[in-house]
């Protein structure tokens, strides 16, 4: 099944053992768990983490549930999904 648009997740380790700045998420819509690269705006730098349990919006690479990319972080409170 091709995973197109995006999704909710959450962080569930921020500590790459690569180093390469990836969180490994957790989608739960879609029962994915995978590092996933993450896409910053340049002027933010490499330097920015991601907190472990943040909700992030993540989309799939051509749709594969085995490359996540984390666009961005939700701020506040989030509220639950719908089933």
């Amino acid at each position: 099944m091709a995973l197109y648009g995006v999704y909710r997740g959450v962080v569930t380790d921020s500590n790459d053992p690569l180093g390469s700045g990836r969180v490994r998420v957790s989608v739960p819509t879609v029962s994915a768990e995978s590092w996933a690269l993450v896409a910053l705006p340049a002027i933010v730098g490499p330097s920015a983490k991601f907190q472990t349990g943040a909700t992030v919006i993540v989309a799939f690479e051509q749709g594969d549930a085995a490359r996540p990319v984390v666009l961005g972080r939700v701020q506040g409170v989030v509220p639950p999904l719908r089933k």
